[in-house]
C-alpha cells in the first residue's frame, strides 16, 4: 500500500509542478539514440553539443550560468539504484532534497567546483544502462526553473 501511495504522491508533485518555466520560451527537445532516453528543456541554452562517442549531451548559456548535462551509459559495473545513488550523494558537498524510487532517485543540493550554482540531479538505473542529467544553476532562481526540474524528473522516473 505504501508503494502505491507513494506513487501517486509523485505523480501529483510532477503533474502539479507542470506549468510553463516562461510563456515567452518555447521548449525543445533531445533524443539519445544510444541509449534511448529524452530530455525537453527550454529553449534558453545557446550552446548544445552532443559527445563524440554519442552517450549526451551538455547544454549550456553561460550568461545565466546555467548548465545541463544529460547522458547515459552501460550499467558495466553492475550498479544498483542503492550503490549508484549513494555514489552520485557523496559526490554533493550538501544534500538539500535526496528521494529515491523504484528504479530512480533525485538529488538537489551543491557540488565541488560548481562556481556556487545550484544542483538538481535525477538519476535512473537499470540492470543494463544508467540515464542521468545534472541541471546546475544559480540558487536564487531555483523556484524560476522548478517546473523544468519537475519535467526533467518526470522525464527520468518514466523512462522517457
Amino acid at each position: 500500500m505504501k508503494k502505491y501511495l507513494f506513487k501517486i504522491f509523485i505523480f501529483l508533485f510532477l503533474f502539479l509542478c507542470f506549468v510553463p518555466v516562461n510563456a515567452d520560451t518555447k521548449s525543445k527537445e533531445y533524443t539519445n539514440a544510444r541509449y534511448g532516453f529524452t530530455i525537453t528543456f527550454p529553449d534558453i541554452f545557446t550552446v548544445s553539443r552532443e559527445s563524440q562517442n554519442g552517450d549526451g549531451i551538455t547544454l549550456l548559456n553561460p550568461e545565466k550560468k546555467l548548465h545541463l548535462l544529460a547522458w547515459g551509459s552501460y550499467n558495466v559495473l553492475n550498479e544498483t539504484l542503492d550503490s549508484y545513488y549513494e555514489k552520485e550523494k557523496n559526490f554533493f558537498t550538501t544534500v538539500d532534497r535526496d528521494m529515491i524510487g523504484k528504479n530512480f532517485y533525485i538529488l538537489e543540493g551543491t557540488i565541488p567546483d560548481s562556481d556556487g550554482l545550484y544542483t538538481s540531479e535525477a538519476g535512473k538505473v537499470t540492470e543494463d544502462k544508467i540515464i542521468v542529467y545534472r541541471f546546475s544553476y544559480p540558487k536564487k532562481d531555483k523556484e524560476k526553473f522548478a517546473t523544468m526540474v519537475s519535467n526533467l524528473n518526470w522525464h527520468i522516473s518514466n523512462g522517457k
